[in-house]
């Protein structure tokens, strides 16, 4: 029986690796004049729209009920717990995408 036997492969060799920068987005969404965003998880190199790893929340600057318009509230829904896990693995925030830091146009 012939038998070959393999050297291991360093791991700097074989498959290449790149790390991917994580950032956290807003996707916009909607109609003109009615915005509508998405807070996301996706690579720095994807566009604003494109592709994402994992939808956050989502934020509406356009007040639907009538308390909200009277008090000028907006709507931000997050979801903590995945918000706090993409933050402590490395996830960048952009500078609207960071809870609380979107700047109100209004």
């Amino acid at each position: 029986l012939l038998t070959s036997i393999a050297a291991p492969v360093p791991a700097s060799q074989g498959t290449r690796r790149y790390k991917m920068v994580v950032r956290l987005r807003l996707q916009r969404f909607g109609q003109r004049h009615a915005p509508f965003y998405r807070l996301v998880a996706a690579d720095s190199r994807s566009p604003r729209d494109g592709k994402f790893l994992e939808i956050l929340g989502t934020y509406n600057p356009i007040s639907v009920t009538e308390f909200e318009r009277q008090q000028r509230l907006k709507r931000v829904e997050l979801n903590i717990q995945r918000l706090k896990y993409w933050i402590a693995v490395g996830a960048q925030p952009t500078h609207t995408g960071a809870p609380g830091q979107k700047k109100d146009t209004h």
